[in-house]
């Protein structure tokens, strides 16, 4: 396949074009801006942070580099030739800058010096500069049911024609068992390593059982973090090697006038190294011996007046099998530890801030992922399926790279495993963190949050139809708090949320709608909804971050929004702690491993970024007057004809004669005779 220098590649409009100056808005009244706004607005170009980057999809669907056919923005009005030039002037920055190995300065960590202009939301001159550099970063949760075992030990394979994988050792085991759930997540990480992709196996809180009170026998059983069931019910392949091993006469000699702790101490040191020697003389992995062949050998090899311990007395004897069997298997634990954990994917990208653990893959338990929502309505649901979210590191959206890993991943888990199909009922989505190694300004968010409102139900077109009404990706006009706040037909609701209106008063918000009105065509969105003109201007009046992102969320704590706003801050983003990633997570997308679709959703996505963090002023204004006058979010944003192709094809014309909502062949359906997604990386169905 190929990619081009970047993750995916994204096709720009090649018409040749001038920048054009943008006339006074529509509102011949409007303020101008002041010189003040005009010098923010030159410090605001020169700050803006540019990630281009060039996507076009061949005619068989591969994501691949290519110069683009697509004619973009088809109007000839100044706007659509400011926008167009605008969208070639990212494509000839992205030529001189296409090395993914070029160093970008990391954004330091210190405050920040605001000023009293509530237009000023970069902050002071020095803040500014810091955003010029950096990588713009991204991460994707994929969350997908994956089928473990038919339900009983004689059972046979519902499938038999599959193929796949299905656990033969789990039956009558609690699926909310840890010894459960690390056997299917271990097979999981060990099927991406298969595929090249470099992966961790994490000690997840979620998946560790703290129960209290249980006993010392029921803690022996317990499977560790980097075990599996299913490895652990295959013979031991050391077992025949180890078998006849016996340790050479020991150097040391029980002296009944010696220090009994020293020379215990020496004798196990000097089996160990033995042991050691043992695994290397017969070419055997030591990470591969189990306890249970160490707690063999031990009781064998050193059980007193045997041929190594001889006259040792036994209760000494007893300390050296005890503190050889301890010692050979927390050596082999450590030993495991350094190959199983710690391995950092050299495509990631750091973050001030950011978890280890996002410096390579990971794989989880996603519990919102099930079967409890299917029900006879679809078809008899065997037992033993495993919600899993697959999660990648901070990925650079430069490095083609990182997108080869997410391809060989699904194809690596769909060739492995039998994974159901998408559907309503299992309630999975594929998420996509979107972040900064400069982090985000108050002005990139508002313009975010700005332009995700206006084309947010478009955005919910590109998907599956339950997702514009499901509980974890709520409206972000219709739900949030400002929402809410705002709600022209609910006198209670405005009680309640009042106060994640802005604060300040009218003389603070008339300031903040004066230095809106040359950014945003207020008169546009005033004809189109009167709502939305209410949320745009309250957005542009919050004074920081933190603020902001309070009132973008959901009004309640049990659902989950459209974006979930993981920032805080003032006029900069702070750096990434366990509490706030400093993304913006894009939750739409339904659940998928589907490598073509979601790289065509993640370009759509890249539009959205880009035009927020980088468009000028002008481009913006331009850009949002087009969307106002309902024009298409594909050439507005400029994606490529490929990818509007794309969603085009796969929109339900049956219940809309104009195409609205993704579906699947199946409509959501599934055949119980096939309900696992298809071998490969592109469509899950055949």
């Amino acid at each position: 396949m190929q990619l081009g220098n970047r993750f995916y590649c994204e096709a720009v409009n090649r018409r040749p074009a001038r920048i054009a100056s943008r006339n006074e808005p529509p509102d011949a009244t409007r303020a101008r801006p002041t010189a003040p706004d005009v010098e923010d607005q030159r410090s605001l170009d020169d700050d803006n942070n540019t990630d281009p980057t060039e996507t076009d999809v061949e005619a068989d669907g591969d994501v691949s580099m290519g110069d683009a056919d697509n004619e973009g923005p088809n109007s000839s009005d100044s706007m659509a030739l400011e926008i167009a030039a605008w969208w070639e002037q990212q494509q000839a920055m992205a030529e001189g800058s296409k090395s993914p190995s070029s160093s970008s300065p990391l954004r330091s960590s210190s405050g920040s010096s605001v000023t009293d202009d509530p237009g000023d939301d970069y902050g002071s001159k020095d803040e500014r500069a810091r955003a010029a550099g950096g990588r713009l970063t991204y991460g994707i949760e994929l969350e997908f049911l994956l089928a473990v075992d038919a339900g009983e030990p004689e059972a046979a394979d519902p499938h038999p024609g599959d193929g796949r994988w299905l656990a033969r050792h789990l039956f009558g085991k609690n699926s909310e068992a840890e010894s459960f759930q690390y056997t299917v997540r271990n097979r999981c990480v060990d099927a991406l390593r298969r595929a090249g992709v470099v992966v961790n196996k994490t000690d997840e809180i979620d998946l560790r059982d703290y129960s209290m009170g249980a006993s010392e026998e029921e803690d022996a059983r317990k499977v560790d973090f980097i075990d599996s069931l299913e490895d652990m019910a295959m013979p031991d392949p050391n077992d025949g090697a180890l078998r006849g091993w016996s340790p050479a006469p020991p150097g040391v000699r029980w002296h009944g006038r010696a220090d009994a702790d020293v020379l215990i101490r020496t004798m196990v040191e000097d089996l160990l190294q033995q042991f050691v020697d043992a695994h290397a003389s017969r070419s055997i992995a030591l990470s591969d011996t189990r306890n249970a062949t160490v707690d063999r050998l031990a009781a064998r090899l050193l059980a007193p007046g045997g041929p190594v311990l001889g006259d040792w007395p036994a209760f000494a004897a007893e300390k050296v099998r005890l503190g050889f069997a301890n010692s050979a298997k927390d050596g082999i634990r450590e030993f495991r530890l350094s190959r199983e954990t710690g391995a950092i994917d050299p495509h990631h990208v750091d973050v001030p801030g950011m978890g280890d653990k996002y410096r390579a893959w990971l794989v989880t338990k996603d519990p919102s992922v099930s079967t409890r929502a299917v029900g006879v309505r679809h078809y008899e649901m065997p037992p033993g399926y495993w919600g899993a979210e697959v999660i990648t590191p901070v990925y650079d959206t430069e490095n083609r790279a990182c997108a080869d890993n997410i391809q060989r991943a699904v194809q690596q888990l769909r060739e492995e495993f039998r994974i159901h199909k998408p559907m309503a009922a299992v309630r999975s989505g594929a998420h996509v963190h979107w972040g900064h190694q400069d982090g985000w300004t108050l002005l990139q968010l508002k313009r975010f949050a700005n332009l995700w409102v206006v084309i947010e139900e478009s955005l919910f077109g590109l998907h599956r139809s339950d997702r514009s009404n499901f509980n974890y990706c709520r409206s972000l006009r219709e739900h949030s708090r400002l929402a809410y706040a705002l709600s022209p037909d609910n006198p209670a609701h405005r009680a309640k949320y009042r106060d994640s209106l802005p604060q300040g008063g009218s003389a603070v918000s008339q300031r903040y709608d004066r230095y809106t009105a040359s950014r945003i065509p207020l008169d546009s969105l005033g004809s189109m909804d009167g709502r939305l003109l209410g949320l745009v201007q309250n957005i542009w009046r919050y004074p920081n971050i933190t603020t902001l992102a309070t009132a973008m969320s959901p009004w309640s704590f049990t659902d989950e929004a459209a974006v979930r706003w993981n920032v805080t801050g003032e006029k900069r983003s702070d750096d990434p702690s366990m509490v706030s990633k400093q993304t913006l997570e894009f939750r739409m997308m339904q659940g998928t491993l589907d490598f073509e679709h979601i790289m065509h959703w993640m370009q759509v996505c890249h539009r959205v970024i880009l035009v927020s963090r980088s468009a000028p002023d002008e481009t913006f204004y331009a850009i949002m007057e087009q969307l106002c006058k309902k024009a298409s979010i594909f050439d507005s944003l400029g994606v490529s004809r490929a990818t509007h192709d794309y969603f085009l094809q796969h929109l339900d014309y049956e219940t809309d004669p104009n195409g609205r909502y993704w579906v699947y062949p199946d409509r959501d359906r599934v055949a119980w005779a096939q309900p696992f997604m298809t071998k490969g990386w592109r469509s899950t169905h055949e």
